[in-house]
């Protein structure tokens, strides 16, 4: 029987001890932290610089896409750092905000994702020790040395750390040893780190309110702190164990008594209230949170007044759909098509199918799928087959569906819809409100402004071009917030 793998508790533990004393000893770093930033783009987008290189080789291996992928999503996400704002963004950190160590926690479905999670928290002021995913840590990694190339001093202020899922010692580590909390990935990954994050501020919340030993008489209440007014029996009940109120497993009814929730899809507000700071001295980590996501296509009649129109609509839609192979939170799960243009909703689709994918298969291959992707597919297709018309390729697979709408298994495999108005749009994407990230519409200026107002009243989705949903501004707002949301103390930036 193999022994138990050891802890990086220690290790993570060490590594924020470090990013204190670095913080503590720093000046303003604003004007260095862009250069910087900026350099690290340039050098990373340099294949003949070393440290691009083997990005591109280890990102190859780590994520089984086409180096014709890998490369368009390097130029894609890296040109939007170098060329953004950097210095208008972090004008908005106060001159005495205090310095902060943010953990990261990074997902794995699209390497591009940590572009923004390393760089927003350090524009933020802040040093960042960030957790990679366990099988795809080459983009962060390149990060961190052309950061450290580019200055040494600013790359002291990232630290890198790894361990698996199941190492919660090393979790309870990371989540409360900083100051805020920043989660990429499931809703399951957040909830389960969020708790985690909770329990150093209910065990604080319990020891002040006199929870730690004896349980009081019975009916007596807490008299300060945040279980003020709180009844010991309602406390102990909420911590999973009535014998013993700091003991047991934390409880979704405990975590709501000690702290709110910030949700995944959290308003600026929502975010402004999650970050203030404790009445103790124990630190109270905020979480922003960035969980599970998907996007949509609208295609305007307006994008289809002619056979060649089409054609081109149909390829920039192509676009957004092969991009990584359909796997990250702004890949379109479905395409929603207005009827009355020169191509109606089922010949956009057969459009697609024919020509758009195809095109997009030969300059960004697609990754090999692996079994449990094949027989997700296979799935997939047969029950498109069974709601309406299906068009499958050996690249990918279009069906023109009827409602409801119903999400896409990834890799380039899409189904389109016929929708009338921005009534039906509401009412076909409704279900999918709390966790839509962006919709991708292929149509006039005045038409995606007329969108973007109407969509803001069911959902906090961004509305971009069609054909650049997979390649947002660097500066761009998500779920609803600036850039800057949850990652400044004290302050809804």
């Amino acid at each position: 029987m193999p022994a138990p793998e050891t802890s990086r508790a220690e290790e993570v533990r060490a590594a924020i001890a470090t990013l204190r004393s670095s913080a503590a000893n720093s000046g303003d770093v604003s004007a260095p932290l862009t250069a910087a930033l900026q350099k690290t783009a340039l050098l990373l987008s340099d294949a003949r610089e070393p440290v691009a290189l083997d990005l591109r080789r280890q990102l190859q291996e780590e994520t089984g896409l086409s180096m014709p992928m890998i490369e368009w999503g390097l130029l894609t996400s890296l040109s939007s750092m170098r060329h953004a704002p950097l210095a208008e963004i972090a004008r908005v950190v106060p001159a005495d905000a205090p310095l902060e160590v943010i953990g990261v926690v990074l997902a794995g479905n699209v390497f591009v994702a940590a572009v923004r999670g390393l760089a927003l928290p350090l524009l933020a002021g802040a040093c960042v020790i960030a957790k990679t995913a366990s099988r795809e840590g080459a983009y962060a990694r390149a990060f961190h040395a052309a950061l450290t190339l580019a200055d040494p001093e600013i790359g002291a202020r990232l630290a890198l750390v790894q361990f698996s899922r199941a190492d919660t010692e090393a979790t309870h580590a990371l989540c409360t040893g900083v100051d805020a909390l920043s989660i990429y990935g499931s809703d399951e990954t957040v909830e389960e780190l969020r708790l985690v994050s909770a329990a150093r501020r209910a065990d604080s919340a319990c020891a002040r309110a006199g929870l730690c030993g004896p349980l009081p008489a019975e009916g007596a209440t807490a008299e300060y702190g945040p279980l003020s007014g709180q009844t010991y029996a309602t406390v102990a009940a909420a911590s999973g164990n009535a014998d013993s109120p700091t003991g047991g497993a934390l409880t979704d009814a405990r975590a709501e008594l000690i702290q709110p929730k910030t949700h995944a899809r959290g308003t600026a507000p929502e975010l402004a209230a999650n970050s203030g700071t404790a009445t103790s001295s124990v630190r109270i980590p905020r979480v922003i949170a960035h969980g599970h996501g998907l996007s949509a296509a609208y295609v305007a009649r307006s994008a289809l007044s002619s056979e060649e129109q089409a054609a081109r609509t149909a390829e920039r839609v192509a676009l957004d759909i092969s991009a990584y192979d359909q796997h990250g939170c702004l890949s379109p799960h479905f395409v929603l098509v207005e009827p009355g243009g020169a191509v109606d909703p089922q010949a956009f689709a057969q459009l697609l199918a024919a020509s758009a994918l195809p095109a997009l298969a030969h300059l960004l291959p697609a990754a090999e799928p692996t079994l449990q992707e094949q027989a997700e597919r296979m799935q997939w297709q047969a029950t498109a087959a069974v709601r309406g018309e299906l068009y499958a390729h050996p690249t990918h697979a279009v069906s023109f569906e009827a409602a409801p709408l119903r999400p896409s298994p990834g890799g380039r495999q899409i189904s389109i819809y016929a929708c009338g108005d921005y009534a039906e749009l509401e009412a076909l994407l409704a279900p999918f409100a709390e966790h839509l990230k962006c919709v991708g519409v292929a149509g006039s200026k005045a038409e995606r402004a007329q969108l973007t107002e109407y969509v803001q009243r069911f959902c906090s989705a961004q509305i971009c071009r069609s054909g650049e949903m997979q390649s947002p501004p660097f500066d761009t707002w998500a779920d609803g917030a600036p850039p800057l949301a949850g990652l400044v103390p004290d302050a809804m930036r």
